[in-house]
């Protein structure tokens, strides 16, 4: 029996998205869960080459200017991880604020959680870039 490319699709797969339980960093369950696309998705790679577009465009900038390599400054930094993990980000199910107050997945929403809580952010990009959940 030959292998099948179209049955194993990870870009589609990784498209569909994958759901994982986030834990807190020391394990423990939250009950809240969070659907992301995977490192292989079309959108996921629509961002990444939009981001190293930009930063190519940023260094032929420099070098004309004569400013030679520069440092990605941390907000900078910070911002572009922030956004590399909301583009993963399809939903979410089980997120409070408060009692009883629940935080809907709106891209604003999405965006200040992932600001506030990196810990939240790096299981993300973690479970993202996993290709094993997308089979």
């Amino acid at each position: 029996m030959a292998f099948d490319i179209k049955l194993n699709n990870l870009s589609e797969k990784a498209e569909a998205g994958y759901e994982f339980e986030v834990k807190l960093p020391d394990g423990t369950s939250t009950d809240f869960f969070i659907t992301v696309r995977g490192d292989l998705s079309p959108v996921v790679n629509k961002y990444t080459k939009q981001l190293a577009t930009k930063q190519m465009m940023k260094e032929i900038q420099d070098k004309k200017r004569n400013k030679g390599e520069q440092p990605l400054d941390f907000d900078e930094l910070e911002s572009q991880l922030t956004e590399a993990a909301s583009v993963r980000v399809i939903t979410w199910r089980g997120l409070e604020e408060g009692e009883g107050n629940i935080t809907e997945p709106t891209p604003e929403n999405i965006k200040r959680i992932l600001t506030q809580h990196t810990w939240i952010r790096e299981q993300i990009l973690e479970e993202g870039g996993n290709k094993a959940n997308f089979i």
